[in-house]
């Protein structure tokens, strides 16, 4: 906890300074902590499945072919990025190293880039179980949110979805055990009847997190789930 206060007096402090790029420590124009040609410069995910993010070839249809066969429990997704190059170690430095300036650049950056969409009622990030955010110390996804909360002025609730069994970390699994993994690990504690909920995470991976989350919303009620996702792994 004492490593989150300073790291927050930190960026309190850095706020007052020009803004610097965290790529290349040169001056940004922007108000952002990263320049226009590192920012150009991103893995931006391009030609992917409007639903998983799967790659997809040039001109093919929105939506890839597993897709189509077994849709996913929620209605679209938008990913700002594959999970490579510095989108990877700003996601990391903010999820395992307590560097929360890092939520203020991938939530900015997810604003910006994020193209057309649906307004929701509300945004729900991806909880954690309540062990695992005593470990941490915060919840990356929700810091994430905050960031697009203000841009987009879209209320956030973060307490209506739980995670009610402690899970080993996905990525500490083969693919194949994620599944069973994360089964009805999520409720949700409310009425979300003809609401449209957009479900805010760092990163998917094999998305069985996401589905089970987005299960449970669907359970509560909830007309429409969008998907809002930093970064895409494979």
């Amino acid at each position: 906890m004492h490593s989150l206060i300073k790291n927050t007096l930190k960026q309190c402090y850095h706020r007052l300074l020009p803004y610097t790029c965290v790529i290349c420590k040169s001056p940004s124009q922007q108000a952002l902590d990263l320049c226009s040609a590192c920012e150009n410069d991103l893995p931006f995910l391009q030609n992917a499945c409007s639903l998983c993010g799967a790659s997809l070839a040039k001109n093919s249809p929105p939506i890839c072919g597993n897709c189509l066969t077994h849709p996913p429990p929620y209605h679209d997704l938008i990913c700002l990025a594959h999970y490579q190059g510095p989108i990877r170690r700003f996601i990391t430095q903010l999820k395992f190293h307590q560097q929360l300036a890092f939520s203020h650049i991938l939530g900015h950056l997810f604003v910006k880039h994020m193209g057309t969409h649906q307004t929701p009622d509300m945004i729900i990030p991806v909880p954690l179980h309540t062990k695992r955010l005593k470990q941490r110390g915060f919840n990356q996804a929700l810091e994430i949110a905050k960031v697009i909360q203000k841009q987009l002025n879209i209320p956030i609730n973060h307490t209506i979805c739980q995670r009610i069994r402690h899970t080993q970390p996905q990525t500490s699994l083969p693919a194949h055990q994620r599944a069973r993994n994360v089964k009805k690990a999520f409720t949700v504690r409310g009425d979300l009847s003809n609401h449209h909920v957009a479900v805010v995470d760092d990163v998917m991976t094999t998305g069985h997190t996401m589905r089970e989350v987005c299960c449970a919303l669907r359970k509560a009620g909830t007309k429409r789930v969008s998907v809002w996702c930093i970064a895409k792994t494979g």
